[in-house]
């Protein structure tokens, strides 16, 4: 499909015309199969003997059930509300996607900003190509919401991604707390718990109304945590690969999210500290060298999808509207009414509003009650939020937005 959206828009050659343009609602039909196959994909718990397997086959049709049920929940509450001022459109960041976003469907893929990363643009110009290719089927939908207007349904329907993405982040929210507790009823019970914190998280709603790239980069940063959960108890190449590709898929949403290749790093380094005091076997080679091969699948995803830094790397290295554009405004500038006295109390109340005072209290307290094994996991998971956090009050302004990527992470550790 993304072969075909470049050809017609780069090149003028569309093949899916007359009976052919069904194609793509297939196409897009065998992918959404493809994802729901993958959501009932949950590793099961280990195993110790045979006798156990028909207790272990009833606690994944659980988690799967209740892992299902979240996603369900969470696309009601994300499409509750999403033609919001669709009409008004009263939230200018959404223009300039929007405008990337055309020009990349009329014919220039290669941009020339920096400012953000170009994941989103490209993602949202294959939105509207979609939706040009079916015009009947996208009315139709668009009359669902009574919006009739042309721009309108355009902003109807990247709203509806951004809703879609930010519901999906609920499954690997879910993942890691089942991974952190352990693969157990109780770790069932704090999945569950974890995605209702995000999918009731009033700031995480607000975000997914609009047509920016902070939800995106947060639901792929949360995805590549999903990988690195995977790593705790066991080393794997698949992981740390996984963990790479969306680790990169979120720098290129937006670059701040990519600091989450520090949870890739801090895994692999307990791993090594672990085999050095010999509480763990030595690893075989590909897994120990697994953070290699995790940086390089992020570097080559990021730059797979960021083609115009080989046309213009000096223009996005060092021009006014390159990639250390924000570094510089948020490093040394500021706008009216974003600088506050305590960057960190600022945040921190912003959290506090997002789950409330008493999941905070409870979920702290919590991790303290854990058993041995699980809090090690727990700690294990904090470097990125850790990290991130450290970013955000480095910073000369706020903007709530911002915190976005750490509210997933949070509701899982929680």
């Amino acid at each position: 499909l993304v072969v075909l959206w470049l050809l017609d828009t780069q090149a003028g050659l569309s093949a899916l015309r007359g009976p052919a343009t069904w194609l793509l609602p297939i196409a897009l039909l065998a992918s959404l199969a493809s994802l729901v196959e993958r959501l009932f994909f949950l590793e099961p718990p280990p195993v110790e003997q045979l006798s156990e397997l028909a207790g272990t086959s009833r606690l994944l049709r659980g988690a799967r059930l209740a892992l299902a049920g979240l996603l369900a929940l969470s696309l009601l509450v994300r499409f509750v509300g999403v033609d919001h001022e669709v009409e008004e459109r009263a939230y200018r960041d959404e223009g300039t996607y929007w405008h990337h976003a055309t020009e990349i469907n009329g014919g220039d893929v290669i941009r020339r900003s920096f400012v953000y990363p170009h994941l989103t643009y490209e993602a949202y110009a294959f939105a509207l190509w979609s939706a040009q290719r079916l015009p009947g089927v996208s009315e139709r939908v668009a009359g669902w919401w009574d919006v009739d207007e042309p721009l309108a349904r355009d902003w109807l329907l990247l709203r509806s991604l951004v809703a879609l993405l930010s519901a999906l982040t609920v499954w690997p929210v879910f993942g890691i707390a089942w991974r952190i507790v352990g693969r157990g009823p109780l770790g069932v019970a704090g999945g569950v718990v974890a995605g209702l914190l995000l999918v009731f998280s009033p700031a995480f709603n607000d975000g997914s109304h609009l047509i920016i790239s902070d939800v995106p980069a947060a639901c792929l940063a949360t995805f590549s945590l999903l990988f690195v959960a995977g790593l705790l108890e066991r080393e794997r190449l698949r992981d740390y690969l996984l963990a790479g590709v969306f680790a990169g898929l979120a720098a290129a949403a937006k670059y701040p999210a990519g600091t989450v290749v520090v949870a890739v790093a801090a895994v692999w380094l307990c791993h090594r500290l672990g085999e050095w005091r010999g509480r763990e076997e030595r690893s075989a080679r590909p897994s120990r060298l697994g953070l290699l091969w995790a940086g390089l699948a992020s570097l080559a995803t990021f730059l797979a999808v960021m083609p115009s830094l080989f046309v213009y790397p000096g223009h996005a290295l060092f021009g006014g509207r390159g990639i250390f554009f924000g570094v510089r405004q948020y490093g040394e500038g500021g706008w009216i009414g974003v600088v506050r006295e305590n960057d960190a109390l600022y945040y921190l109340l912003r959290l506090a509003e997002s789950f409330g005072w008493l999941a905070l209290a409870g979920g702290l307290v919590g991790a303290l009650l854990l058993e041995r094994g699980e809090r090690r996991r727990w700690w294990r998971m904090t470097p990125f939020p850790v990290a991130y956090f450290l970013l955000l009050v480095a910073m000369s302004m706020v903007v709530a937005r911002n915190a976005y990527p750490l509210l997933p992470i949070l509701a899982a550790l929680l």
